[in-house]
């Protein structure tokens, strides 16, 4: 169980490593077939490892920001998924429950990266995407 989900976490930081590498640069990925290899991988590894079990716990906050995301402070992630982690932000007390969140956007044929900060408490169903801010309230769903 645990180093299948070692196993995989390494497979997605090398693919991530590949797959974005100098796109912080510019705000679409340097190969679309490559990132959409990274997409759909990413996709399957949240379906066949236990990375879910360690959900909300001390132990994955480090592994998000060992994928590249920025962590400023306690985040329980509670969430379905995250792609693009070194697009994504995480503000200081964020909880998120059953929600996705997301590094780039689609447009028609195009895919556009950029930052996403998430922050507050995010509730069920919502969907945080490229070039997202968190609400002024703190809280969205």
């Amino acid at each position: 169980l645990v180093v299948q989900t070692v196993t995989w976490i390494i497979i997605i930081f090398f693919l991530e490593l590949i797959t974005f590498l100098r796109s912080t640069e510019r705000s679409k990925p340097w190969n679309v077939p490559l990132y959409l290899v990274y997409h759909s991988a990413n996709t399957y590894i949240l379906r066949w490892s236990f990375i879910h079990l360690i959900w909300g716990t001390l132990i994955f906050s480090p592994i998000l920001s060992l994928l590249g995301a920025d962590i400023k402070g306690r985040l329980l992630f509670f969430g379905r998924a995250t792609y693009d982690s070194p697009y994504v932000c995480f503000e200081d007390k964020t909880i998120i429950d059953s929600s996705m969140i997301s590094g780039h956007f689609g447009l028609l044929d195009k895919v556009i990266l950029g930052i996403c900060e998430v922050g507050g408490v995010v509730h069920g169903g919502c969907f945080y995407m490229a070039n997202a801010n968190p609400p002024m309230n703190r809280v969205s769903g």
